[in-house]
């Protein structure tokens, strides 16, 4: 029986590494075998871990977009349509038209990210269609690449790393040390703790954050809840981790930023609209604050020609916070487990 046609004619490379996991997949056709019941079809938006698609085609009819190339939304909208489930990731908006695209018959959208962000949760109510997001299997992940972060720009590694490529080994780059500095956190959720965790080692001299939620897990750490102000003006380290909303877009702009100190370090690996990107560029070009990390932009991707791309004390990464194979399959297998959970 094939249950799983790639749909992306070009990528000759990904559907060789599917090979020993699906049997020779068609590009064109595919279906369940004659006289068999029907299977459910189930839509993947983005190549995910061959074991993942081995599972699901236990008991769906798998239709893959098979490069990690972002599917384009015309593609998008066509191919959904019978889909019982969808899974997404965070490059595919999941709204009303997508859903009605998809048919009365959609019960399910899992959503490969760390958050909800890209869905129409409201508009899946009210189609009844459920909604299961990985997010809790890429705390660490994210945890790590923000440590990294606040290291690689805390120690001016890349403009250290520039200069030796370019033969210069004798540039005064001097950055700071960790001990005795205040991390401050908008937000202090599990990526919050983690960061917070990982980061014990380097004797910080106090770790403060701002939510509007008191989190006991923040004893854990000493940890000490805040105001929004004081996280910017106490922290030599700030790390964003709030959740995208209304209220939060945005927040951190040029007021915030002139409240900080001028060897601050900001790093942000939650959403890249709770920053006002203009604001970031003058607080950096001015000296305002030291520098940034930044793994998640708006928009995303960034133009070429962004002056974050540009600034010497700014490290943007292309939103790689999940991105480790371990986390990746992690992230597969619970979207699978989800989707499988409709058939028990």
């Amino acid at each position: 029986m094939v249950s799983c046609i790639c749909l992306n004619k070009k990528t000759e490379q990904s559907r060789s590494h599917y090979e020993g996991f699906l049997g020779p997949v068609p590009i064109e056709g595919g279906g369940d075998e004659p006289g068999k019941h029907k299977l459910a079809k189930v839509f993947v938006s983005r190549l995910i871990d061959p074991e993942a698609i081995r599972q699901l085609k236990l008991k769906y009819h798998v239709e893959l977009w098979d490069t990690e190339e972002v599917i384009p939304r015309p593609t998008l909208i066509r191919c959904v349509e019978g889909c019982t489930v969808i899974v997404s990731t965070t490059s595919d908006i999941i709204d009303m038209e997508v859903l009605e695209a998809a048919g009365p018959q959609l019960s399910l959208v899992c959503n490969m990210a760390s958050d909800l962000s890209n869905v129409d949760v409201a508009a899946c109510e009210r189609r009844s269609v459920s909604v299961h997001c990985a997010g809790e299997v890429c705390v660490e992940a994210v945890a790590e690449l923000t440590c990294a972060l606040l290291l690689m720009v805390q120690r001016r590694l890349m403009e250290g790393c520039e200069a030796a490529h370019r033969g210069q080994w004798d540039l005064p780059l001097y950055g700071y040390a960790m001990t005795n500095r205040v991390l401050g956190f908008l937000g202090f959720g599990p990526v919050g703790w983690e960061v917070a965790s990982r980061m014990q080692p380097f004797d910080l001299s106090r770790i403060i954050y701002y939510d509007k939620e008191t989190h006991p897990i923040a004893k854990d750490v000493n940890a000490e809840q805040v105001s929004l102000e004081d996280v910017f003006s106490l922290s030599d380290l700030i790390v964003c981790t709030l959740a995208l909303s209304s209220e939060t877009k945005g927040i951190v702009n040029a007021e915030k930023f002139n409240m900080c100190k001028s060897e601050c370090i900001f790093v942000n690996t939650s959403r890249g609209a709770l920053v006002n990107h203009d604001d970031l560029v003058a607080a950096l070009e001015s000296k305002q604050i030291a520098g940034a990390g930044l793994d998640v932009t708006h928009p995303q991707p960034l133009p070429t020609d962004h002056p974050l791309l540009k600034l010497p004390n700014c490290i943007v990464t292309p939103h790689m916070g999940s991105a480790t194979y371990q986390t990746r399959l992690k992230m597969a297998l619970s979207v699978v487990n989800a989707a499988l959970g409709l058939c028990s």
